[in-house]
């Protein structure tokens, strides 16, 4: 009660004067937050599958043709693959060996719901295709100068870099 009480002395009020519990109760459902990730996720992994391309700008981007996209749509096992690890890792949280176990009752349907999103994902991009892409999931912190001497820091997280068109080297 006391570690509570330093920690947060409203959760301590609620929890220990007024009985309340304010823990969430367990569910099976995916919160939207966790949802986000594991798409944001899952196609920052379909478009670099290597590990040392994510989450960083690169000065090289690596071009998008059709010809991947039309692959990793003729893969629904990849895309399913993908999904069930993510939301494993990110929903139930398992360690990285149990990543592959299998997905049954409402996390299972929203999987397969999450696999058709990221389908239509595809789709969109082949549209669109070919292109640049110069990162995924990219973060950072920059500090702007004021006039007066002070900065404003920034913090910031960007889906996607890309530029549409041509496979050109340019800019």
């Amino acid at each position: 009660a006391l570690s509570t009480y330093a920690n947060c002395q409203a959760r301590f009020f609620y929890e220990k004067v007024m009985s309340i519990n304010t823990d969430p109760e367990p569910t099976d459902a995916i919160d939207a937050a966790t949802t986000g990730s594991i798409v944001h996720s899952a196609m920052m992994q379909l478009y670099l599958p290597d590990p040392d391309y994510r989450g960083k700008l690169l000065s090289t981007p690596i071009v998008v043709q059709p010809d991947d996209i039309k692959t990793i749509l003729r893969s629904p096992g990849k895309i399913e693959d993908c999904v069930r690890r993510l939301v494993n890792e990110l929903h139930f949280h398992l360690p990285p060996d149990d990543l592959d176990r299998s997905l049954s009752g409402s996390p299972a349907h929203e999987a397969a719901m999450l696999c058709k999103l990221i389908e239509n994902i595809l789709k969109r991009d082949l549209r669109m295709a070919p292109f640049r892409l110069y990162g995924c999931e990219v973060e950072g912190r920059i500090a702007v100068p004021l006039t007066d001497g002070r900065n404003v820091n920034f913090a910031f997280a960007i889906d996607r870099i890309d530029r549409p068109g041509d496979s050109g080297d340019a800019p």
